[in-house]
């Protein structure tokens, strides 16, 4: 099973907060295993906008501290 997953950070941990990161960790996962984590910035806040900058990059999967109900929605 082939994942993309998204990961908050904030000052190199799990942030609190999904849309008010420094960057985010991008994992991709192929068969159970990491292939690759690059670290991103992402674009200014706006909230709706991180769900579907995410999802340009082909997230399948977001694993965060918290998330705003607009965030889940999208």
């Amino acid at each position: 099973m082939n994942k993309i997953i998204a990961i908050p950070l904030e000052n190199g941990q799990l942030c609190a907060h999904f849309g008010h990161c420094q960057t985010f960790a991008i994992v991709n996962v192929e068969n159970n295993l990491i292939i690759e984590i690059k670290e991103v910035i992402p674009p200014e806040h706006v909230p709706g906008l991180y769900p579907r900058w995410v999802a340009e990059l082909g997230v399948t999967d977001v694993i965060a501290g918290g998330m705003g109900q607009q965030a889940i929605l999208l």
